[in-house]
């Protein structure tokens, strides 16, 4: 695995290989390339990111709304109140 600078973030995945030194990143400007899976950023070592792509980031915000919504209906009517007005 390469690694872009001594204390700089690493990416595990399939396109690993195609994170090297020197590469000029404007010409990668615009490139769309297909996950398969997600990429894990470790920094010294241990997971702090994730790259998912964006579709994928949507859906989990929706599924996270939906599963709020379904906690505050289960809520006893009484406790419910709204927020965020």
């Amino acid at each position: 695995m390469q690694r872009t600078g001594s204390k700089g973030p690493r990416v595990h995945g399939e396109r690993e290989r195609a994170l090297r030194p020197n590469v000029n990143l404007a010409k990668l400007d615009g490139v769309k390339a297909p996950m398969a899976e997600p990429q894990i950023v470790t920094r010294r070592g241990k997971p702090v990111s994730v790259i998912i792509p964006v579709k994928e980031y949507q859906e989990l915000l929706e599924r996270s709304a939906d599963a709020e919504d379904v906690a505050w209906l289960k809520r006893p009517a009484r406790s419910r109140r709204v927020t965020g007005c």
